[in-house]
């Protein structure tokens, strides 16, 4: 197993002797598939460094899987959270409408 800061093998008890983290625990797992595992920065470590508030969180975490999980449902879960946003923010409301093809 490789630590998810430096890249580096992790010894036997988990621990990167490069940069003596020992925390890699919670993100060396993931239940429910490899869609969040799989990526350079995972949403949460992006979402946690830059405290973003739910809304804003839930629109990272759906658009970074949407191409590994469930497609366009997360697309549009993302855009329900940029319209949570805008209607509580900037108390603006908009409303998706779906076209059919021909």
């Amino acid at each position: 197993m490789n630590c998810n800061k430096c890249g580096n093998l992790l010894d036997d008890e988990g621990q990167c002797g490069e940069c003596l983290s020992s925390d890699n625990s919670s993100l060396d797992f993931q239940v429910g598939g490899t869609h969040y595992k799989s990526k350079k920065i995972q949403p949460i470590e992006y979402i946690l460094a830059n405290e973003l508030k739910f809304s804003e969180g839930n629109i990272i975490k759906y658009i970074s899987r949407h191409d590994e999980k469930n497609g366009a449902e997360d697309v549009l879960k993302s855009i329900q959270y940029h319209l949570f946003i805008l209607k509580d923010t900037y108390g603006e409301e908009y409303e998706i409408i779906k076209k059919e093809n021909p």
